[in-house]
């Protein structure tokens, strides 16, 4: 695995130090890299500066830390013209650990509106903030285009499950046979 800070690979016989949140992916050659990496962006989403306890808990507030936690609409549904705060579901430990192991292997979006794909925006964001520096640009380009793919997908299906909001599925499998389910019956 690579340095976050600087992208060294760990050698046969080396070990990379991890931080103390344990988080995946976050391992330094060094201390220098370590406190180099603190001071550029881990400081701020560290789970052990989040209060977490155990290594799960640790996980989950650092992805709680990166992930987009609200919608925010001026549309005036409330009644009252003003705007409406929608809160967002957070993914769960596991669909984290899934994206994870699915970034590793594939780095195409889960299907919009599961718990996958906002699993899936939780390690992106991750990889981009805590990764080497020369890693950056590649991830803001995915980001950008899941950005469009996403949106894309909500102007086609407007009326689509959405599993943030409180009404979709967690895998892209429940998502898969609802739709088959659905087609059937027509």
């Amino acid at each position: 695995m690579p340095c976050a800070q600087c992208g060294k690979l760990e050698l046969p016989g080396e070990k990379h130090k991890t931080c103390a949140c344990r988080a995946e992916g976050i391992k330094y050659c060094g201390a220098d890299c370590q406190k180099a990496h603190w001071k550029a962006g881990h400081k701020a989403s560290c789970a052990t500066k989040q209060g977490g306890s155990s290594s799960g808990e640790r996980v989950v507030a650092a992805a709680a830390a990166l992930a987009d936690v609200s919608l925010t609409s001026s549309s005036g549904v409330d009644g009252g013209g003003g705007s409406i705060r929608q809160v967002r579901k957070q993914p769960s430990k596991a669909a984290i650990d899934r994206m994870m192991k699915r970034s590793q292997q594939d780095s195409s979006m889960p299907i919009p509106g599961t718990e996958d794909c906002e699993a899936w925006k939780v390690v992106v964001r991750r990889l981009r903030d805590l990764g080497p520096p020369s890693t950056r640009r590649q991830v803001d380009e995915e980001i950008e285009q899941s950005i469009n793919i996403e949106a894309d997908f909500w102007v086609r299906y407007p009326n689509s499950p959405n599993w943030a909001l409180g009404t979709g599925f967690s895998t892209e499998a429940e998502f898969m046979a609802y739709m088959q389910a659905k087609e059937s019956r027509r």
